[in-house]
């Protein structure tokens, strides 16, 4: 039963996980699930992402996504519109560039 709730809490990260406990198999599935949590995070800009630990083409999706999540708030008003990181064709389009 330990070693289930164990098992649970890495693959979860949720509460306290001890990876001494885990067979190589376990081991190899928590690192999996952790990376998927991270790519998770970055994606949606809720918890810690850390961009680090991503491959180079995970890190240009997530770089497009956070472009296109800053677009939509520069669109909508809704969050943080970031207006330095628009290209100028995005500015105009949304009326923020120098025609508008």
């Amino acid at each position: 039963m330990e070693r289930q709730r164990n098992l649970l809490s890495c693959q979860t990260g949720h509460g306290l996980c001890n990876r001494q406990l885990l067979s190589t198999a376990e081991a190899g599935e928590v690192s999996d699930a952790e990376h998927q949590r991270n790519i998770l995070a970055c994606k949606t800009g809720n918890g810690y992402c850390d961009a680090s630990l991503l491959s180079s083409s995970e890190a240009k999706e997530i770089a497009d996504i956070k472009h296109q999540r800053n677009l939509l708030a520069c669109e909508t008003g809704y969050g943080f519109c970031d207006r330095s990181i628009l290209s100028a064709e995005e500015a105009k389009q949304i009326g923020l560039g120098p025609s508008s």
